[in-house]
């Protein structure tokens, strides 16, 4: 209900200005409550496997499975061309850890700024940082970073041995349809919900974001490169 009464507050200028352009009345109160009320169609993208479909669910709320953007709608969308550069920079080292955090702002740059240029110093792995809305501080051009404003983690994915992200089930779908295994660092509203749900079906690791560290992390990547954790994707 929280969560619900927060889209709303954020969101109702913007819904009612549109509702405006199309010559509909303003709405009084929270669309989500007109929508559960009217009982529209309601589809949730989510894999059945991960979660069944609760039972005492009215009729209009199903689930439909993971939805993929068709390739030939992504070559058109500039953020998701990919460079040259980062091509090359695949093919020529072994199969990189991908850093993002999507559209989540990182409660702490500083602490996982630190964390990445240690991970960095002290390893061997291979890093890819996708920014989005969040820039971190002081890293270092380094020949096993590299750092890329946005990302289409169906052709990215498939090509990294594991996904550190926030746990949104969008980034978690294209992790497990690649059959890698992320590491999902919650920080709020359904993330927690996500990330224990994968740890609990051996898909991955959960992670809290005020519990993160450098000895975790180094801990948890060693984890996901297990062969059962491997073997257990089927996504």
């Amino acid at each position: 209900m929280l969560i619900r009464y927060i889209y709303w507050c954020l969101n109702k200028k913007d819904i009612n200005t549109h509702r405006e352009t199309l010559q509909l009345p303003p709405l009084k109160r929270s669309i989500l409550k007109n929508i559960t009320e009217q009982k529209i169609l309601n589809r949730h993208a989510i894999k059945l496997s991960l979660i069944a479909r609760p039972k005492e669910w009215p009729a209009e709320i199903q689930i439909t499975g993971f939805l993929t953007i068709p390739e030939s709608k992504r070559k058109n969308n500039i953020s998701h061309q990919l460079t040259v550069r980062l091509e090359t920079w695949l093919k020529n080292r072994e199969r990189p850890i991908y850093i993002g955090f999507g559209s989540i702002p990182i409660p702490d740059t500083e602490l996982l700024s630190s964390i990445l240029i240690e991970l960095i110093a002290t390893t061997n792995h291979c890093f890819i940082f996708c920014q989005m809305w969040s820039e971190l501080p002081k890293l270092p051009r380094h020949e096993n970073l590299f750092i890329i404003r946005n990302a289409n983690h169906e052709w990215l994915f498939p090509q990294c041995k594991t996904a550190i992200i926030h746990g949104g089930i969008g980034t978690i779908a294209a992790a497990l349809k690649a059959g890698i295994p992320p590491i999902i660092i919650s920080i709020f509203a359904d993330q927690p919900l996500w990330g224990k749900l994968i740890a609990n079906k051996n898909l991955g690791i959960h992670i809290a974001f005020k519990n993160l560290s450098l000895k975790q992390i180094l801990n948890e990547i060693e984890k996901t490169q297990t062969f059962e954790v491997k073997q257990s994707q089927s996504y």
